[in-house]
């Protein structure tokens, strides 16, 4: 998988919260396991976009005093290593998340020519650009159709240190003014550094997030809609995915819906919302065969008549069993399953 592809999975999967407007059919919440997941996916995505840093050609001339001026000339240089070791994901209330990165380098290689007088001279050189530190806040959203949205809200960049090496014919002429060089060359660096993150985002995540698909058919005759009902809200605590079911359902959580299947609800609570709790009364039973794996889980779902004071009102218990058969496999260096539902 791309990781361009597996960013805007993991983002829009594992980053997006939304209101309660349009009254969601799920609510889940996110555990910092999945922010990691969306960190890890957009270090790949970040280090893949850095790599691609331009360092243009260019020349000057420099006083070193009772020497004169010397003429000097940097060309030809190119990225040999970047490496982006620490970073984090954060929640960014009311705007969406926060991504930094910090003690990053990047290792470029270069050829360099001075001309003093009569005299001429070239060689390589080696630049170390350490210490950088990035900030990124990325901006949450939703279109029309349901699928999340990203952005770049605020972005900063910041070199700590340059270190470079000049090697070959009259280098300890050019290393009189290193200094001057290598500041020349931290303040390009850092001047590319928020464009090309948010290069990123516009053309290789958001296009991807823009072809999402927000339906999913389980079969013939049901389908899970995960499309989004809102722009998100993000709290410094919390990180909850609302989602819809879809809209053309027979069943809707309300008294009037469950009312066909038992009367007395919508007689008792008429045109009232639901709410359903879910819990396992106990642990599940698993029983491992050749081939297979079979868990048998206890439920027990509590429905509730959510009341216009917002208490909650009991309505019926449903006490459920079910058999879930895990077949595993093995597909090259992986473990492979499928899984269905006996009863």
């Amino acid at each position: 998988m791309a990781p361009g592809y597996a960013l805007a999975l993991a983002f829009s999967v594992a980053l997006l919260v939304t209101t309660d407007a349009g009254n969601p059919g799920l609510v889940a919440r996110i555990t910092q396991k999945g922010l990691d997941y969306a960190r890890q996916q957009g270090i790949i995505v970040l280090k893949q976009k850095l790599s691609t840093l331009h360092l243009p050609d260019y020349s000057g001339s420099y006083d070193v005093g009772v020497l004169g001026n010397v003429d000097y000339d940097i060309n030809s240089m190119v990225v040999t290593d970047l490496q982006l070791p620490s970073s984090e994901v954060t929640l960014l209330p009311n705007v969406g998340l926060k991504l930094t990165v910090s003690g990053a380098y990047i290792e470029i290689h270069g050829k360099w020519r001075v001309h003093y007088l009569f005299i001429s001279s070239h060689g390589d050189f080696e630049l170390k650009v350490l210490g950088i530190s990035i900030s990124v806040g990325l901006s949450l959203g939703s279109d029309g159709s349901g699928r999340p949205t990203i952005s770049t809200a605020d972005c900063s960049a910041h070199i700590s240190d340059m270190q470079v090496h000049f090697s070959g014919g009259l280098d300890w002429l050019i290393n009189l003014f290193d200094d001057t060089i290598a500041s020349s060359l931290r303040d390009n660096l850092q001047k590319q550094i928020c464009p090309l993150v948010a290069d990123a985002i516009q053309n290789q995540l958001e296009p991807v997030l823009r072809t999402l698909p927000v339906t999913s058919n389980i079969d013939d005759v049901a389908a899970i809609d995960y499309s989004l009902t809102g722009p998100p809200i993000v709290t410094a605590e919390n990180l909850d995915v609302q989602l819809k079911i879809p809209k053309d359902f027979p069943v809707r959580l309300n008294t009037s819906s469950f009312g066909k299947m038992i009367p007395q609800i919508s007689k008792m609570y008429p045109d009232m919302l639901m709410k359903l709790k879910i819990s396992s009364p106990s642990a599940p039973s698993l029983a491992m065969k050749p081939g297979n794996v079979t868990i048998s889980p206890l439920l027990d779902i509590q429905a509730y008549a959510i009341l216009p004071n917002s208490s909650l009102a009991p309505l019926f218990l449903l006490n459920l069993s079910t058999d879930a058969v895990a077949k595993l496999g093995v597909n090259s260096s992986r473990i492979v399953g499928h899984l269905e539902l006996s009863r």
